[in-house]
């Protein structure tokens, strides 16, 4: 009796997290597997009625259930249909008698493991509860992936694990619940309007408006009533009062990308709002007091902009309060590959498929591509490929052809050295970047060998270091 105790005690330290939910209509045979299944240390919880099961699953985790094929109203199919083969969270084993082996087979086409017939043999039983939770831990530990996956390299739905990004989301993350004014700068196809409602969102005013406004959509002559508002009777055919974006982000943000285009005068009316928090509607007296986080984008060089008379500079300035850069696509590479999974498994989601695949060669190319539309034509191009390769594995047929005749960079290292061939002749980078690029792949083709590395690229080690350190290789 001691040594039972000292057992069931050890048991309790180290219990089994395996929870097994048993649904049949007899009491008898319940408590029968209810107990031999104990035994092996999982955790057992019962339902006698459909109902009971129902509710069961709405409210725990469960690893298997074992459901049998006949209850009082009928079979379980529809039940199973309706409840448990739609989710991936569990497996089920069925419970037949012999005369209701046909319905258990129909269960497993329909999504159930494995059925076992009744009087049950409990050494199957336990084999196939064994194998049924290794499928059940296989299928949550790739929904975890997945779901690691999207929380760790993005910011909400930004995607990037590179250096550039990992700085661009420290300063998000900084000017997350900040009224300070934002002005974005990236060139067309980055996700300006993304950014901005990832900062907007992700802060605690998330559920207070976000308005966005496209400055080159909107007529000039309509911009400042589209912004502001009008009063009825403020211009031909202002037959009501309009409420601006301005009053609708009230408490909220507004985003005002391609702000390079908004005329002079509306550019005016705007620095009054920054300085005075204030306006008046188009054709009215009413001073309307707002407050609204102004995020402001342009894919343009407003300081240009300002030297050209083509922007105000004091409204250039009340908008830079904190300027935030997206780089562009050629200088984040290293996320490239990340995007692509991104993207594959979005459309898979989308359009409820099998996975798709693509080859190394394929990834090859998109990486040493320059991406002049930055993350927007990698996913028209990612979209093009999956319709091409119609469910196949995407390999570089399926690409563009631009991309297969752009993209014909590559770096050999030589005895002497390393050399950098790149036939992108429309490429002109500087020449610290190149430096960097030569370092680094030295370093790469030599295995991280300093004096290896320094004698094949004819320098000193110490010349070596200090350019390594100047360009923080291998931070």
């Amino acid at each position: 009796m001691r040594e039972y105790a000292i057992s069931m005690a050890r048991k309790k330290q180290t219990p089994n997290k395996d929870r097994i939910l048993i649904v049949d209509d007899d009491p008898v045979i319940m408590r029968v597997l209810e107990a031999n299944i104990r035994k092996q240390g999982y955790q057992v919880n019962t339902a006698l009625t459909l109902d009971d099961a129902r509710q069961f699953l709405d409210e725990n985790d469960v690893d298997v259930v074992l459901l049998d094929v006949m209850f009082p109203e009928g079979p379980s199919l529809d039940f199973f249909d309706e409840n448990i083969g739609p989710h991936t969270g569990y497996q089920v084993i069925m419970l037949t008698s012999s005369d209701s082996v046909e319905l258990a087979v129909e269960a497993m086409k329909m999504g159930a493991y494995d059925y076992i017939r009744k009087p049950v043999e409990f050494e199957r039983l336990f084999t196939a509860i064994g194998n049924a939770l290794n499928v059940a831990k296989a299928q949550k530990e790739i929904a975890q992936l997945k779901k690691n996956l999207i929380e760790k390299y993005q910011f909400k739905k930004i995607i990037g694990e590179s250096k550039p990004m990992k700085k661009l989301f420290e300063e998000m993350t900084s000017l997350l619940d900040k009224s300070t004014t934002i002005l974005i700068q990236a060139e067309s196809g980055t996700g300006k309007e993304l950014v901005a409602k990832a900062i907007h969102y992700s802060g605690k005013k998330s559920k207070a408006p976000f308005v966005a406004v496209n400055c080159a959509a909107i007529p000039a002559g309509l911009l400042e009533s589209e912004l502001f508002g009008h009063e009825r009777g403020a211009f031909t055919g202002a037959i009501t009062r309009h409420i601006g974006k301005f009053e609708q982000a009230d408490g909220g943000t507004i985003f005002l990308d391609e702000i390079g285009e908004m005329p002079l005068n509306a550019q005016a009316r705007l620095l009054r709002v920054i300085q005075e928090r204030e306006f008046e509607r188009v054709g009215g007296s009413v001073k309307v007091k707002v407050a609204v986080r102004i995020i402001a984008a342009t894919n343009q060089n407003l300081s240009d902009m300002v030297e050209q008379k083509r922007f105000r500079e004091d409204l250039y300035y009340r908008l830079s309060v904190f300027p935030l850069v997206i780089p562009p696509l050629r200088e984040r590479r290293d996320d490239i590959a990340l995007l692509v999974a991104h993207l594959l498994y979005k459309y898979q989601e989308d359009n409820e498929s099998e996975p798709h695949e693509i080859s190394p060669e394929a990834i090859t190319m998109l990486v040493r591509y320059r991406w002049p539309g930055n993350v927007r034509e990698l996913e028209n191009v990612i979209q093009r490929a999956l319709i091409l390769s119609g469910g196949e594995p995407i390999s570089r047929t399926h690409l563009p052809i631009e991309l297969q005749t752009r993209s014909r960079k590559s770096v050999k290292a030589f005895r002497s050295g390393v050399a950098v061939i790149d036939d992108d002749l429309q490429e002109v980078r500087p020449f610290e970047a190149i430096e960097k690029d030569v370092l680094e792949q030295a370093l790469k083709a030599t295995n991280g060998n300093i004096s290896l590395a320094a004698d094949q690229l004819e320098m000193g080690r110490a010349t070596l270091y200090r350019k390594i350190k100047k360009y923080n290789i291998g931070e």
